[in-house]
């Protein structure tokens, strides 16, 4: 009975030998698709969460807004005030005939 060509049940069948030892190995390629569904994933949460602080400072900027227009309106009477000195004034120097 030759036992050497058939392996036996139980036994593990020998690992087989690279014939060319100078041979690299096969590279494993290594699935990209994951990494890559994350990165979007965390891209899409950044990009919501400025949007949604964005749209927070908009409401904070409205709230503030009707104190910035009387502050406004007191300003250009303030304004309206002074150029009408100072064209007064002007009108005094006029009247001066150097």
């Amino acid at each position: 009975m030759d036992t050497t060509t058939q392996p036996n049940p139980g036994q593990v069948p020998p690992p087989v030998m690279n014939p060319n030892p100078m041979t690299p190995p096969a590279h494993e390629h290594k699935p990209i698709g994951p990494i890559i569904g994350a990165l979007i994933i965390v891209l899409v949460l950044i990009i919501g969460a400025l949007y949604i602080w964005g749209q927070k400072l908009n409401l904070d900027e409205q709230k503030k807004a009707p104190e910035t227009t009387e502050q406004t309106a007191t300003t250009s009477d303030e304004s309206a005030s002074v150029i009408q000195s100072i064209e007064a004034s002007l009108g005094d120097i006029d009247d001066l005939n150097f």
